[in-house]
């Protein structure tokens, strides 16, 4: 029985002997395996976000919404740090740390004007997107559809750029983006009215309304006018812009025979609200030849940087918890929500809990809850609806614009302008160290980049001379290109 058992035990040592060399050899076999298979470990990063907090908001209640939104993040793996900013000190505050090095450096900031993105764009400091909206090697490629194409088309940047051709570069131009819209309404109708009154009277009927545009409307009962003063032309004909809601109650009035004139976006608004990325120094994409001037590893550094930015930024415009967060803070603590018809109110909320953002500045504003909040937001389902609408048939027109491309000089203005406003022409789209634009307008210097266009009675032609001096290192380069633009008159126009 002894040897029995002595024999079951020595066939169970060495069953444990041999298990112990085979996961031995299975350890050694893992660890030559270690320098061949690609580390997939995420590290940690923090990125600096600047955003436009609404006057009123407490520290405390920056605290909680900094705090919650990095319990949020840690999916990411990404810590943010929030800089609230007020509307008066943000732009020159984003300017001078969009341009510093290292940690302290803003990583993801809020544009708010074309002239802010111009300066940012134009010294090279935020990165080309363009890869992010490809529409099939990226994952955020739905951006293409979530974002109104209007704003899309808007914020599309036409820049000189290279392609390799053998041992030498071929120069083209570019369809690049330089930022992510926050997807919000966009756009004004141009709205003319007839009044229904007036039209009678003078034997214009809704089928010869319809037969005719709107200009041959007002002239043909401008013409009646004049010989029977029944109605004056400002009783009978209004020319004016709103949005779709206004639009749909000009029509179910019955008062008025409408005509209207798709939604334009203009290239302002297109840039009140959208996201970019400060550009790694390490990326010179925008330089000739940077293929063979930036390693692998490199590469690898800034796309990694971009790719933990950009996934903040498309969350933003596609989580309707994180968006609803930086919007309007933590439940229950900064705001009350009806989670059944997802109305938010800020009833009861204590003073040092008080949180006020921009609902244009935060994200899809097509995610965000619904809020009756004292005029602060006014954004309904209604509103929304309304709003979906719009986008639909918004539009940017680059048809209806001037395109000016010789040389090195590239940008767009409007060829025929409305009057009584003001112009602020544009900068040329193209990378140098140091560029100038020198404008004379019928003959004289303008000063300051901007032209005031005042009331007339006639139409007036403006010659305008635009001079381009790009300076490179010791290389400058100059070109000149005449155009000329149209400012409408107004024939009832009186001095």
């Amino acid at each position: 029985m002894k040897k029995l058992i002595c024999l079951v035990l020595c066939i169970v040592l060495l069953g444990c002997l041999l298990v112990s060399c085979k996961n031995d050899e299975i350890g050694a076999d893992l660890d030559r395996l270690k320098d061949k298979v690609p580390d997939k470990t995420v590290e940690e990063m923090e990125l600096d976000f600047y955003i436009i907090v609404g006057e009123g908001t407490t520290e405390n209640a920056k605290k909680t919404v900094t705090l919650m939104i990095n319990q949020y993040l840690e999916k990411f793996k990404t810590k943010l740090d929030i800089h609230y900013l007020t509307a008066a000190e943000y732009e020159d505050k984003v300017k001078n740390d969009i341009a510093l090095d290292g940690d302290e450096r803003a990583d993801i900031v809020l544009v708010t004007s074309k002239d802010m993105f111009d300066y940012l764009y134009n010294n090279r400091l935020i990165a080309n997107l363009n890869d992010f909206y490809h529409p099939t090697a990226s994952i955020y490629r739905s951006l293409n559809t979530q974002i109104a194409p209007s704003l899309l088309s808007a914020v599309t940047v036409r820049e000189t750029a290279y392609t390799k051709n053998g041992f030498d570069y071929v120069e083209y131009i570019a369809q690049n983006k330089y930022c992510v819209p926050n997807n919000r309404v966009v756009g004004t109708y141009g709205i003319f009215l007839m009044t229904v009154e007036a039209a009678e009277y003078y034997n214009i009927g809704p089928d010869t309304f319809n037969s005719l545009t709107a200009d041959e409307a007002a002239e043909r009962i401008y013409a009646k006018i004049d010989t029977d003063p029944q109605y004056s032309r400002e009783e009978s004909v209004i020319y004016t812009n709103g949005n779709y809601a206004e639009l749909q109650s000009y029509i179910n009035s019955g008062k008025y025979y409408v005509k209207y004139t798709n939604p334009t976006v203009s290239l302002e608004e297109a840039y009140e609200s959208v996201f970019v990325i400060a550009r790694h120094d390490k990326d010179l994409r925008h330089t000739k030849g940077w293929q063979e001037n930036t390693l692998q590893t490199d590469i690898d550094e800034y796309t990694n940087y971009y790719n933990r930015c950009m996934e903040i930024i498309y969350d933003l415009n596609t989580s309707t918890e994180f968006r609803n967060l930086l919007l309007y803070g933590k439940v229950n603590t900064n705001y009350k929500l009806d989670r059944e018809t997802l109305i938010v109110n800020h009833n009861n909320i204590a003073a040092s809990d008080v949180y006020v953002m921009d609902i244009a500045y935060t994200g899809d504003v097509f995610k965000a809850y619904y809020c009756e909040c004292d005029g602060m937001h006014d954004w309904t389902k209604e509103a929304a609806l309304n709003g979906e609408q719009q986008n639909k048939e918004a539009v940017f027109s680059p048809d209806e614009r001037v395109s000016v491309e010789k040389g090195l000089l590239s940008f767009t203005v409007n060829e025929r302008v409305e009057s009584n406003m003001t112009v602020t022409l544009p900068t040329a789209g193209v990378h140098y160290s140091e560029v100038v634009v020198k404008w004379t307008v019928n003959g004289e210097e303008l000063v300051g980049g901007k032209l005031v266009i005042k009331q007339t009675a006639e139409d007036v032609t403006l010659n305008i001379v635009a001079t381009l001096i790009c300076t490179e290192g010791n290389v400058t380069a100059e070109q000149t290109v005449n155009y000329t633009v149209v400012v409408a008159g107004d024939p009832d126009f009186n001095e």
